[in-house]
């Protein structure tokens, strides 16, 4: 009953709504299932996620998968915004969910007390000369992955009584009011809300940029997405890293 209250919620934001119970990828099917409008599409499992550069996301049964297909007439240079939006999003509904303070560790990860619970990609896609952004979501439910790399939990830790629709219901409409901002143009709004989350702002970090380890105060961070650094007194825009401090 909750996925038709879904479906017209959709509808009423000119978006098409599918529901499946495994995808190989919910970006890669919301391709597949592109007509007029924007899509939200929804799985219960994934076969090959995609994850940050170029890794799996490993997808089993019972957690959240979701991607938003969105018509986009922006600057190419402006996509970090609907970025920033999801992730904020997902950051508040975790922490309304679970009880718990959560926060976005640069670019678009969600921690809580410093283990992975959610991800997020993003990805510019263009089919008949239309451009369109895709918002790929996972959230841990039921369980998480063990991972050498970082720690990682699941919102059922913390709040046994999760409903896997009112998530997407409640999810869609945080986001909904972010998405309103952006094409109203109020993007400090939407940044200043996804700084407010974001773990390491304003602290001396140490990160990771191929096989190069720096030691970086994290000043702030740009509208396109990238971290403004102070390195030795030099400042410095840094586009692809990995945090390696996930303790602070």
């Amino acid at each position: 009953m909750l996925f038709k209250e879904i479906k017209n919620y959709f509808e009423s934001k000119n978006f098409d709504f599918f529901n499946f119970d495994s995808v190989n990828s919910t970006m890669e099917i919301s391709k597949k299932k592109l007509k007029k409008k924007n899509l939200c599409i929804v799985a219960n499992a994934q076969t090959n996620g995609i994850g940050r550069r170029g890794n799996k996301w490993i997808s089993p049964e019972g957690n959240l998968y979701l991607s938003y297909l969105i018509k986009y007439n922006l600057e190419i240079k402006d996509h970090f915004i609907f970025t920033a939006a999801i992730a904020s999003s997902v950051c508040e509904l975790v922490q309304k969910i679970c009880k718990v303070d959560s926060f976005i560790k640069w670019p678009n990860d969600i921690i809580i007390y410093n283990s992975k619970i959610s991800g997020i990609m993003s990805e510019l896609y263009n089919s008949n000369n239309q451009n369109y952004i895709i918002l790929g979501v996972g959230i841990n439910i039921v369980s998480s992955p063990k991972v050498d790399d970082y720690s990682t939990t699941y919102t059922s830790f913390y709040n046994q009584n999760i409903n896997k629709e009112n998530l997407i219901l409640n999810l869609s409409k945080i986001f909904f009011n972010k998405y309103d901002l952006i094409f109203s143009n109020n993007y400090k709004k939407i940044i200043l809300n996804y700084k407010k989350h974001l773990k390491h702002l304003g602290k001396k970090i140490n990160i990771q940029h191929n096989n190069d380890i720096f030691s970086i105060l994290f000043e702030d961070i740009n509208l396109d997405g990238s971290i403004l650094a102070n390195i030795n007194g030099i400042n410095t825009n840094i586009y692809s890293a990995r945090i390696l401090d996930d303790s602070s």
